[in-house]
Formats: C-alpha cells, structure tokens, sequence
C-alpha cells in the first residue's frame, strides 16, 4: 500500500477517501460501543490467548506457586500479555493509517493498492474493502492456475476488479484475454502500448526485461490521468530497485547473481530467461530453477515448457531444482535444494551470471546466503 500526498494541489481528487472514513468510523465506534469491545476481549481475545498460555506455564508455576495457582495466573498473565500486544498493534496501525489516510490535514489524494488472489472470489472481497475508482491489470498468466482452471478463469477472476472500478481500468493492448476483460470492464477501459520507446529508454540499467517495460507503460498510462508527465515519470524512474528478491543483483565468490526467487509462474520465468540471455557478463550465464506452485495438474507440462525454453536459448548451464523440475530436461537435476548448496560453488566460477528464480518456497535465495 503507498500512499501520496498532493502538496501543489495540481492532482484531483480522483480517489475518494472512502478507506479513511471507514477506518475513522470504526475508530468511532469503539470509543461510543467500549462494552463491545469488551467482551470481544473477553469472549474472543481471552480464549485465544488461553491457547498461548502453555508456553509461560513453567516459568509461572515456579515463580509464583506459592501465591496463587499458577494455572491460573499464567492464562491470566499470558492473557494479559497477548491482549496488550494486540492493543499495541491495533493501536500503531491505526496510527498508520490515520497518518496515510491523511485524517489530520485532509490531504490525501492518491491510495494504490495491489489486490493479489489465488483462490476464486478473492478480488471481489477485497474491492468490498477498498471499493476502487480505478483498477490497472498487469497481464493475465498462468499463476495459481490450480484453482482457476485455465486463464480464462483467471481472467474473470482478475476482471472483478475492472468491473468494480467506478472511472476506468487499464490493461495492455496485447493482453491474452482482452475480449473477457473488456467485456467486465465497468467505467472506461484503456487499451495501454506496452512498448512505448521513452519508457523502454528511462529504463537502459534500471530494470531490464520487456515485461518491467510493460508494468511501466501500464502504470503511467494509469498516472497520466492523475496528472503525470513523461518527464516526471523518467526522473522518478531513476536509481529505482524493486525491493526484496526481485531482480536483486549482487556478487559472491566473483559471481554475479540475479536473485528473482521471490516468487514466479511460467510466464515470469520465461521472461526472465529472456532477459537473462540479454544480460552482458564475461563468464557463463547460469539459470538455476525451482519448482513453481499451485499450477494444478498441468503442472509438469508448463514445468516442461519453460526448461525447454531454457535450453532454446542456449544457456551454457541450466538446474532444476525440485520434484517437478527434476523431471525436466536440463543440464543437472536436484531434488532438495541442501544437495544442490553443498555442490553450487563447484558448478559456478567467478565472472558467470547466475539467475536464481522458483516459487518463494523453494528458498533458492540460501544459495547466496553467508
């Protein structure tokens, strides 16, 4: 979640501050209802707190046996542990987003939320909560297909948030299934190029890969109707990093990696093998890849696809790791991820370029750990 401030006032106020109002009005009613949440505390919190009471027993059975009976006293003081805590948390989230919301000054303008599903219904659940003006879809993959079905279930899954958006929705011209989300479509839908040539050059040694050139192209698409302007966008674009294991790049032993293990599917692997074999280095490039999840019984054939893209391009050195990937066609093949690390520093040498992408579970990012 990202909240901006409109210090110029140059941007409308587009984005109602319906979230604001919810979070005040529940803020309202515990001031004016403190007996419910009384017994809130009581009846919900209190039990669970019973539940984590076990793991102070010990330590209160010795210490105060001899004043009360310290069952007794270690639910009650790890009640009143847990129940402080929750107050804390609740207390500082709050604050969050009273300060994000801007309920002080009244200033908010924009609030971008990413809605992210992997189980039908979601989306619609969370556009309940946030109920958007407006709605960006980034593509329409092979993620999750497990419990959609196909990526036309995808599709009308991720489409809910194009037909809630009370304005407009932006997708790529190029999306695989434009006719179902513009058929969803509520308010206006934009069709943005996903190859505009500024963008494509605002981003030479930022964040390389036609698909981070496509998320921008949506994204500004998006922000120009708040106001934003070309030059803006490519100042802001400079020095950008996405956070965590994506694209994060680092050296060890000599090696460059390329860590991308936050987390893929098959499109986002193939497109980062594409990039992979775009990017200069002076030794071999290397593609180590885990298991992707929750892909359903296609699993093994999308697996497949992208080690056998992976060899198409000829990358000197391609690893499967996993159940699936060890099934596929690939230079070396490990089970469990312990084997590989006992054996990863003889397959590398210094100047290669290792990419290391698979689904967060997989926990490729232990390669490079100290």
């Amino acid at each position: 979640m990202e909240a901006r401030r409109n210090s110029n006032n140059k941007i409308p106020l587009y984005a109602r501050r319906k979230l604001g109002e919810k979070v005040n009005a529940a803020l309202d009613f515990l001031r004016q209802n403190w007996q419910i949440t009384l017994r809130f505390t009581l009846y919900v919190l209190l039990p669970v707190a019973l539940l984590h009471s076990m793991g102070v027993y010990t330590i209160f059975r010795a210490t105060f046996s001899n004043i009360v009976n310290s069952v007794d006293l270690s639910v009650i003081m790890s009640a009143l542990f847990f129940m402080i805590s929750i107050c804390l948390i609740y207390s500082l989230i709050l604050t969050l987003f009273q300060y994000y919301m801007g309920s002080e000054d009244g200033d908010l303008s924009i609030l971008v939320l990413e809605m992210g599903t992997n189980h039908p219904g979601e989306i619609a659940h969370l556009c309940d909560i946030a109920e958007p003006d407006c709605s960006l879809i980034t593509n329409i993959g092979t993620a999750h297909m497990e419990f959609f079905g196909d990526q036309d279930g995808i599709a009308r899954e991720k489409g809910v948030v194009l037909e809630r958006a009370k304005e407009f929705g932006v997708v790529s011209k190029e999306n695989v299934r434009l006719g179902i989300l513009r058929e969803m479509c509520r308010g206006e839908f934009i069709e943005a190029d996903p190859r505009q040539e500024w963008l494509a050059k605002a981003l030479e040694g930022v964040l390389p890969g036609d698909h981070n050139l496509s998320n921008a192209c949506l994204a500004f698409a998006l922000a120009e109707r708040f106001g934003a302007t070309r030059e803006g966008c490519a100042a802001a674009l400079s020095g950008f990093s996405l956070p965590g294991a994506r694209w994060r790049i680092s050296e060890k032993w000599g090696v460059t990696f390329i860590d991308d293990s936050y987390n893929a599917n098959p499109d986002s692997m193939i497109a980062a093998l594409d990039t992979l074999v775009k990017t200069p280095c002076d030794g071999k490039r290397v593609a180590v890849l885990g298991d992707m999840f929750e892909l359903g019984d296609k699993s093994l054939e999308l697996h497949k696809k992208v080690f056998d893209h992976a060899m198409a391009l000829k990358i000197p050195l391609v690893i499967g790791v996993g159940e699936m990937s060890s099934q596929c066609l690939c230079h070396l093949v490990y089970k469990e991820l312990k084997t590989l690390k006992k054996k990863f520093r003889v397959d590398v040498s210094a100047g290669d370029l290792v990419l290391l992408k698979g689904s967060h579970g997989m926990h490729l990012g232990e390669l490079i750990e100290d």
